[in-house]
């Protein structure tokens, strides 16, 4: 039977006595019942030139509604604090002069900054948000048509917290490819790349039969002084994301050659690949795109039992999506703006050659040869082959 010696209580004892060094609580804990927990962040700019107006969407969690009773009365769900400052740190410190609770900041969703304060540059206002530990590396980077306070205080039916709705906004743009989004840890990739250039998300309200609405459309773009220079529309946006290889589904209609009926095809899958590369000593770039779809729906009365019908549909979707790169191509040079990364691909391939190209990019990009090569199928007609249109015979 095994005999329990001295020896082997004293280090037992020590070890017990070890571990409560270990156990003690956090010095610094504060109960989340003295915490204001902030789901969404406005940045406007100020009347006062050196200052910024900073919002903070908090949270009620004793009035969350669900969807079904979202549209009921009762207390709102969020409060909007705004507090002016020299900086976004000084301004979101300054909000204890009217919450009695500290700001917690690590479940924020969204940082939206105003349409203007995007325009005079936002150098000055994403340290903060990049160097505090309460920020999260996911939080999605969005620039509002007008004031960001005023999206944040927008009502939604879907969900009773905007925050919420924006980040969903954002997270389902994948069904129809036509928005680009960007969080934190994406910007800084941007911002410190030699010649990306960043973007983001543009939102606005929008009067939906006297119903005010948020919506989430078009992609604002910078340059490296990080001051808006312009936006992408919709089809130039999805250009912009069959080059970066983020289409993942989406709508293209495409119209027959006698422009009499259409074909709506539904994007099953696409992947890109970027080839930088010198011809006679200039430098041009090759996209090549492989995507496929189904057929969703159609107007047109062509027999589909025929095998030339679909080369046709793969046919007018490629002209369809070199179409919309090209778009993207046209806005992007004339705004000066390599949105793509295609410097990056001549920095990563020919980083001897870009060493020479690196101070005039810019320049270079504005008239950059881009062969773009689209290469799709459209798979499957869904549950029916025959077409509803087609006209019987006798």
């Amino acid at each position: 039977m095994f005999k329990v010696t001295s020896g082997y209580k004293i280090a037992a004892l020590f070890l017990l006595i070890l571990q409560l060094l270990f156990t003690t609580g956090c010095w610094d804990r504060v109960d989340l019942n003295n915490r204001a927990i902030v789901v969404g962040l406005g940045i406007d700019s100020s009347p006062y030139k050196d200052k910024i107006l900073v919002s903070t969407q908090i949270i009620d969690p004793t009035n969350v509604k669900t969807p079904q009773t979202a549209g009921g009365g009762g207390a709102e769900s969020f409060w909007i604090v705004t507090s002016e400052g020299r900086s976004v740190f000084e301004a979101i410190r300054t909000t204890t002069h009217v919450s009695s609770r500290k700001l917690f900041l690590p479940h924020n969703q969204v940082i939206i900054f105003g349409e203007d304060l995007a325009q005079e540059g936002l150098k000055g206002h994403l340290d903060m948000l990049m160097r505090d530990y309460e920020f999260r590396e996911t939080n999605w980077i969005l620039v509002s048509e007008g004031k960001a306070q005023d999206i944040l205080a927008t009502k939604t039916r879907i969900s009773s917290i905007p925050a919420f709705f924006i980040r969903d906004l954002i997270t389902e743009r994948i069904y129809h490819s036509q928005v680009a989004a960007i969080n934190i840890k994406d910007l800084v990739l941007r911002i410190t790349s030699k010649s990306t250039a960043p973007i983001a998300s543009l939102i606005h309200v929008e009067d939906n039969s006297g119903e005010k609405v948020l919506k989430l459309s078009y992609t604002a773009v910078f340059d490296h002084d990080l001051k808006m220079v312009g936006r992408l529309n919709d089809r130039e946006s999805r250009g912009l994301l069959w080059v970066l290889g983020e289409v993942k589904s989406g709508i293209i209609v495409v119209t027959n050659p006698t422009g009499t009926c259409n074909y709506s095809l539904e994007i099953l899958a696409a992947k890109r690949k970027i080839v930088p590369e010198f011809k006679d000593g200039t430098p041009t770039i090759t996209v090549r795109i492989e995507a496929s779809s189904n057929l969703g729906e159609t107007s047109c009365s062509e027999d589909l039992d025929r095998p030339e019908m679909w080369k046709l549909m793969a046919s007018l979707q490629n002209e369809a999506i070199r179409g919309e790169v090209e778009a993207a191509l046209a806005k992007a040079q004339e705004l000066k703006a390599d949105v793509f990364g295609f410097g990056e691909a001549f920095h990563q391939k020919h980083p001897k050659m870009w060493r020479e190209m690196e101070s005039s990019w810019q320049e270079i990009f504005s008239s950059l040869e881009v062969d773009i090569v689209v290469e799709s199928l459209v798979r499957r007609p869904g549950l029916i082959l025959s077409n509803v249109y087609t006209e019987k015979g006798d």
